[in-house]
């Protein structure tokens, strides 16, 4: 991101906060729909998708989320945030620009998503809040850090971008939520990210779910809307209704309480420690404190802490060790030399890290799959790195290598198609997006929309497909 692009996008957040050009016009939308495209007044060639709440009156601000999705699907995540919206009362804003690899096409949706719906909508200002999954929950966070001015963010399986520059500070009065799958690979970088605010001081939960690099559901985005809520009350920008407070804290007691057994020992003793911390001050906490101690001069306990760390250290190991041989790849791309790890190593790793994924014990199995997919989301960023630069026998080695260990995944499939669109090998890329369909591919306008298969358009075989698609 370029400097000049941050102060661009600073000077607009400031000069919309203290300049509202908020409208009080009844706007044409419908309220209480998801609506998949809205084209921004100023730059039409800006949309996002929306959901204003049933209820939406301009009489009245609103909160709002901004939300970056990587591949710009805004009504991917309109869609899941739509439940918790509805009951809390939120405008969702997601753009159709924004996606993962270009930082000024980011800062450009994000601008032009606040001014289009500061001049549209009625925005409560000290409640604007950003989301988003992966490269856009790094987004979000890199504008919450740029502007100062966000009140909350929502990050879903991915933490902070890489420059410090884009990172929450100390000090900042920030509610974050973070949101992590048990096998997404960036599940150690969100339990960093927590260390990290926690030393900062800033307000910050982590939820965890049972999944992968994935958005996570309505459900749980819903729960992170009722933690913003929280966070609102304890920076007063709600009034602190004592009802709900203690309710949620309840709900949160409940739910540890009913993790049974040694096998959820920590995960017990995380989120006790975390509801603690959330609503000292806020609710009726009688006994936790007890309950968090119990837990800790528990033998089974102390055990398990061990058993996790070491888990942890080997996977950390594993990662560096995976690391390494794909940045080895990435200056040699299998050219030949007798001490490069070549398809071969490439076939038995993938072979061991399988079998380590079906093993019996949940905790082993979840950190082989964290770190699988750790390689394959390696292989697909190099991979679209090097279509933007043309350097398309480069992205063969590397999107290769991501169907060699994905061979099922209609997205390493696609993408595989892609590159060979490119390079004009249209038998090769008709094959790939048959087998992409027979593994599930169906929706036509992950083609429709993607220029690089504009050169199948006149062959027959890719017009059955649309048709089957369809």
């Amino acid at each position: 991101m370029h400097i000049h692009k941050k102060y661009n996008l600073t000077l607009l957040f400031v000069f919309v906060l203290v300049n509202p050009l908020v409208s009080q016009h009844k706007t044409a939308i419908e309220n209480g729909k998801l609506i998949d495209t809205v084209f921004c007044m100023a730059d039409p060639g800006q949309s996002y998708a929306l959901y204003l709440p049933s209820n939406y009156s301009p009489e009245k601000a609103w909160p709002a989320i901004y939300v970056f999705e990587p591949a710009a699907r805004g009504k991917l995540p309109v869609s899941l945030f739509k439940a918790g919206a509805e009951k809390y009362g939120y405008v969702i804003v997601a753009s159709n620009n924004s996606r993962n690899g270009n930082w000024d096409n980011i800062i450009k949706a994000g601008n032009a998503m606040f001014e289009d719906t500061f001049a549209r909508f009625s925005i409560d200002q000290s409640r604007v809040y950003t989301s988003g999954f992966s490269g856009g929950s790094r987004a979000a966070t890199a504008i919450a850090s740029i502007t100062g001015r966000i009140s909350g963010i929502i990050a879903c399986g991915a933490g902070f971008s890489s420059n410090p520059s884009y990172q929450p500070k100390k000090g900042m009065k920030l509610s974050y939520v973070g949101i992590v799958g048990d096998k997404d690979m960036n599940y150690q970088e969100h339990h960093a990210v927590k260390r990290q605010l926690d030393q900062m001081g800033i307000d910050n939960q982590l939820i965890l779910f049972d999944g992968k690099h994935s958005w996570p559901d309505a459900a749980t985005l819903q729960q992170a809307i009722e933690w913003l809520q929280v966070g609102a009350m304890k920076m007063a920008l709600l009034p602190q209704d004592q009802n709900f407070l203690q309710q949620k804290f309840d709900e949160g007691l409940f739910a540890a309480s009913h993790l049974n057994g040694e096998d959820n020992l920590i995960e017990k003793h995380r989120r006790l420690t975390q509801l603690n911390s959330a609503f000292e001050g806020l609710a009726d906490m009688k006994g936790i404190e007890d309950s968090i101690r119990l837990i800790q001069s528990d033998r089974a306990f102390k055990k398990a802490v061990k058993r996790r760390e070491g888990m942890d250290k080997k996977e950390f190991e594993l990662r560096d060790y995976y690391v390494q041989a794909l940045t080895e790849l990435n200056i040699a791309k299998f050219q030949n030399n007798e001490n490069l790890k070549d398809e071969e190593w490439w076939g038995k790793e993938a072979k061991f890290l399988n079998n380590m994924m079906n093993s019996h014990d949940p905790e082993k199995s979840k950190m082989a799959k964290r770190v699988f997919n750790m390689i394959w989301a390696n292989c697909a960023e190099t991979s679209a790195g090097y279509i933007v630069q043309n350097d398309l026998k480069s992205a063969l080695v590397f999107s290769e290598l991501w169907v060699r260990l994905q061979p099922e995944s209609v997205w390493a499939l696609w993408n595989l198609a892609k590159v060979y669109a490119l390079q004009e090998k249209v038998d090769l890329s008709l094959q790939l997006l048959g087998k992409a369909y027979e593994n599930g591919m169906r929706k036509s306008a992950s083609l429709t929309r993607e220029p690089a298969f504009a050169i199948l358009k006149k062959d027959k075989r890719y017009q059955e497909l649309l048709q089957q698609l369809n």
